[in-house]
């Protein structure tokens, strides 16, 4: 089995958040800004691009549907990206290796820079009322922001230990994934926030999770022997069922628009290229399988028209995205312009 790097075992589910509303402030952000983030009235700019956060390219480049030449790349204050957010008016958060770095709609220019009390942060995730949550790797903590400024709310300690991942479910509980730890801790809703209860049943060395519409959560575990993905009711502690079908060094998770799991696997049976697997609602034996393309995927995000997007890392060649039409396995498109160890791909305005 090939190594697990640092950088695949610390994705975090960006996908899983970049279409989450995000309020951020920071020193020298401009006070439109803050005001326009913190409209909860402003209408979502639809997000038919495609982002890639290049964390060996120290970029994130942007692609319009069915191209393969970007749109337009930042670079402006990016380094080692390893995920993003959008707010409700498609202002850009990149979560970078020392801050986040803030970039207006559809433009290049670095607009603000939130780096308080961050300390290797490498998840972000907003709650309703638009404050943003960063999980900070370093010091195992996760620092709470007032939406709009950089006002630091709280920071919390308790149940953290190697955070790598962020989500919310509809009731506005937060759930924080912990890779060391090997657990994913639950916090109750409201501020200031309170451990509620902490997972450890099922899981090993977490790297990614996502909640469906019925506030289900799975969680993607890496540790040996080949991983799993364990399945949580809401509110339960146990998982109601555990996949290992076709589970290899197991990465980022999506949704297809019929409810299908998809899963990146980094490695396949055998210890070479990966796979992406697909499960149906409700199983844990594999549906299909996509291998046309695939070599180390670590993330997944549906386009609009629901293509799906594998960012493949294969770290010895810089990586690229590859394409596949809705419910196929064929290679529709092969993403490399721009291309450098991509650990996050999603879509935005």
């Amino acid at each position: 089995m090939p190594r697990l790097t640092n950088q695949a075992r610390n994705l975090v589910a960006g996908l899983l958040v970049a279409a989450i509303l995000c309020g951020c402030g920071a020193s020298g952000v401009p006070s439109t800004l803050s005001n326009i983030a913190a409209r909860s009235s402003a209408k979502p700019l639809a997000a038919t691009n495609l982002y890639v956060a290049n964390a060996g390219g120290r970029t994130v480049t942007v692609y319009k549907p069915g191209t393969e030449t970007p749109l337009r790349t930042i670079s402006d204050g990016v380094l080692d990206p390893a995920t993003f957010a959008f707010d409700s008016v498609g202002n850009l958060y990149v979560v970078n290796s020392e801050n986040v770095t803030i970039y207006a709609a559809g433009s290049t220019k670095l607009i603000g820079t939130l780096s308080k009390n961050m300390d290797a942060p490498i998840a972000i995730a907003l709650d309703a009322a638009n404050n943003v949550y960063v999980a900070n790797q370093k010091s195992s903590t996760i620092a709470v922001y007032k939406a709009g400024t950089n006002q630091l709310m709280q920071t919390i300690k308790d149940g953290l230990d190697d955070p790598v991942a962020l989500a919310f479910n509809k009731s506005g509980e937060l759930y924080a994934a912990n890779n060391k730890g090997s657990s994913v801790a639950i916090y109750r809703a409201g501020s200031p926030r309170q451990l509620l209860r902490t997972i450890t049943s099922g899981i090993r060395n977490p790297v990614a999770m996502i909640l469906d519409g019925s506030s289900n959560l799975y969680v993607s575990n890496a540790g040996h022997p080949q991983g799993s993905v364990t399945v949580y009711p809401s509110n339960a502690s146990k998982p109601a069922r555990t996949i290992t079908d076709g589970i290899q060094v197991p990465q980022g998770l999506a949704f297809d628009s019929s409810g299908n799991l998809y899963v990146a696997n980094q490695t396949d049976a055998v210890g070479y290229a990966g796979t992406v697997t697909v499960y149906a609602p409700g199983k844990i034996s594999v549906l299909r399988t996509i291998s046309e393309g695939i070599n180390e995927p670590v993330s997944l995000a549906f386009g609009p028209s629901g293509f799906l997007n594998v960012g493949n890392t294969f770290f010895s060649a810089g990586g690229d995205i590859t394409e596949y039409a809705p419910g196929s396995g064929r290679l529709a498109r092969t993403i490399k312009d721009g291309i450098t160890d991509p650990l996050t791909v999603g879509f935005g305005p």
